[in-house]
């Protein structure tokens, strides 16, 4: 493939937009296996007349992205023709192609056939031609369903004597790195796909103490990007997610055990309040009010929020206005998390 990559700028003539890098790309092998599993998926989700419920969120490398605007483009399609379906089209996720991009600007190479076989892989090629990628993972995690997370960390050689905070995040990686990279969340395949691992612990009572946290929010590319579907939060939230579930055994106890493990993409329904959360931030950026007061709050029960997530702070983050603003995070509320984990059950039960 030919692929040209032109520096984006708002409203100026495509005529007069910059090519910055080009490129003779040839998919790499493993990259095509991954592909062809995404196909299947898709393809499989069309023939059960569930096209209404494509989400690129579905498959690793391979999306199948909405085209036409919103709520435009309504077709036909097999197997359920009571629900029309949002026209799509195959396409390399973003992330994928930012990886691409990254290793144009790092080689310096114009013209590439064999990519080197990347460090930080989990899976290889010969295992993914005999299982998909979301079956491996989750054979690594089943031998330590219902152990005790101690007993887990202690098999896997993980240090947590010293308590540190981010413990069962340390446990989940070790299972699902297999020795095979430092960090999951920096792999070839997770960085890829877009895919992020996060834990999450339930107390006996069913209660999730912990909001989600995201990455901080870049208050430049919200005021700069022109549609929802284009911006950041919507890659962020539109993408995989692993949910490593560690579950309180008796109150208080503190006695925590594997529970499960799952890959989850966010209903269409709740992208839709993504997209409001977006706006109002947007909207809030473009008239500089960044702070506290102006955002939602996890207390306003409405899925979604944000809040501050600085290492200092004093740290600023640049701004529209070009006086700098607080850091602030973008958040899942944790009752938010708390039904994702319901209806995870719900699902497991009537399986």
């Amino acid at each position: 493939m030919l692929l040209l990559f032109y520096l984006h700028q708002a409203n100026c003539n495509n005529l007069d937009l910059e090519f910055v890098f080009s490129v003779l790309w040839k998919l790499p092998k493993k990259d095509l296996i991954i592909i062809q599993h995404d196909y299947e998926t898709i393809i499989d989700k069309i023939k059960q007349g569930k096209a209404h419920e494509l989400s690129e969120g579905d498959t690793m490398y391979l999306g199948a992205c909405r085209k036409g605007q919103k709520g435009e483009s309504l077709m036909k399609q097999p197997n359920n023709p009571d629900v029309d379906a949002p026209r799509r089209a195959f396409s390399l996720k973003m992330a994928y192609m930012r990886t691409i991009l990254d290793f144009i600007i790092k080689s310096g190479k114009n013209a590439v056939s064999n990519v080197p076989e990347a460090k930080s892989e989990l899976v290889s090629t010969q295992a993914l031609k005999k299982h998909s990628f979301d079956e491996i993972l989750l054979s690594r995690f089943n031998p330590y369903l219902q152990m005790p997370f101690e007993k887990i960390a202690k098999r896997k050689k993980v240090d947590i004597s010293n308590n540190p905070k981010n413990k069962f995040a340390m446990v989940a990686n070790a299972i699902a790195a297999s020795a095979k990279c430092a960090n999951v969340n920096r792999s070839e395949e997770f960085l890829k796909a877009g895919l992020t691992m996060k834990t999450i612990r339930v107390q006996a009572s069913g209660i999730i103490k912990e909001a989600m946290s995201f990455e901080n929010i870049d208050y430049l590319e919200v005021a700069e990007c022109e549609d929802w579907t284009e911006s950041r939060l919507y890659e962020l939230y539109s993408s995989r997610f692993m949910f490593v579930v560690f579950k309180e055994k008796n109150a208080g106890k503190e006695d925590y055990v594997l529970d499960d493990v799952f890959f989850w993409t966010m209903p269409q329904k709740d992208l839709e309040w993504a997209e409001i959360y977006w706006n109002h931030i947007k909207a809030n950026v473009l008239q500089g009010h960044i702070s506290e007061e102006y955002w939602w709050k996890g207390a306003d029960k409405k899925k979604f929020h944000v809040r501050p997530k600085a290492l200092k702070a004093k740290d600023l983050a640049p701004t529209p206005d070009g006086k700098g603003a607080k850091k602030f995070c973008y958040w899942f509320n944790n009752d938010y998390v708390r039904e994702i984990i319901d209806n995870r059950q719900k699902e497991k039960k009537n399986a």
